[in-house]
């Protein structure tokens, strides 16, 4: 499709953004049969040829808007009223649904997916088979692969990152170099640290999680009662270990009630 031309810009047919900057309605010039796009068919809003390329089987539809700097390629796809700026990316087969958003320079590829009023920006990446979903948000250049997964109103922050077949549910939050691979599905399975880790317990594993560091609950309390005893963030730190623990496998704790 390198010289075929897919679709032209409708300049009867326009948006202006807060910025000032005209975005144009766009009409398929040639059959799209696997988005059910007919020649003629109207699209969403891009601000120009740069901004969908005209290789491959990208497309944006219905009410979607690219804007700024941003970019569709390959056989990325924009629907429903969807919306992607600044300098961000979209690439390979990845979607975007419902009124998600992109922007910063953050980027898509893979078969990576986000619906819902799901957010991405400070350079955050999605690519594999990932998706996030409903109003969940990530920013501050983390990172989702393989075939993880966030629901509901989750996040992620800080360098964080999410693999193999890991979820986030409800509210739970991950942050501050974070890596995740199991499945958190309470907003209460995580708790923050006053110098900003984020602590989180595998009940399955009875597995501490605090940024990079994996640890089971017997090695975590030894390497912070190493590194930290006597000290007011070690004490703080053995309390949320503990506090987490205490709350997922009583049955683990002998009878201790942290408080």
């Amino acid at each position: 499709m390198s010289n075929i031309r897919k679709y032209e810009l409708v300049t009867t047919d326009t948006l202006t953004t807060e910025s000032g900057q005209v975005l144009y309605r766009i009409r398929a010039l040639i059959d799209l049969p696997m988005y059910d796009v007919k020649i003629g068919d109207l699209g969403g809003y891009i601000y120009g040829d740069d901004a969908l390329s005209h290789c491959g089987w990208c497309w944006v539809g219905d009410q979607a808007r690219v804007y700024d700097s941003a970019k569709v390629c390959v056989h990325a796809t924009m629907h429903d009223s969807s919306s992607m700026y600044g300098n961000s990316i979209m690439r390979g087969s990845s979607s975007m649904h419902g009124r998600s958003s992109m922007y910063d320079s953050s980027s898509m590829r893979g078969s990576s997916i986000m619906r819902g009023s799901s957010r991405m920006y400070d350079n955050s990446s999605m690519h594999g088979n990932s998706s996030i979903h409903d109003s969940s948000s990530m920013h501050d250049n983390s990172t989702m692969h393989d075939n993880s997964i966030m629901y509901g109103s989750s996040s992620m922050h800080g360098r964080s990152r999410m693999y193999g077949d890991s979820e986030l549910r409800c509210m739970a939050k991950i942050g501050h170099t974070t890596r995740l691979n199991w499945k958190i599905d309470s907003p209460l399975m995580t708790i923050n640290s006053s110098d900003h880790y984020t602590f989180a317990y595998n009940a399955e594993e009875d597995k501490i999680s605090a940024g990079c560091r994996y640890l089971t609950y017997d090695e975590a309390v030894k390497h912070w009662t190493l590194t930290r005893g006597g000290t007011p963030l070690g004490e703080e730190r053995l309390m949320i270990i503990k506090v987490l623990r205490a709350h997922y496998r009583p049955d683990l704790m002998g009878g201790e009630v942290p408080c």
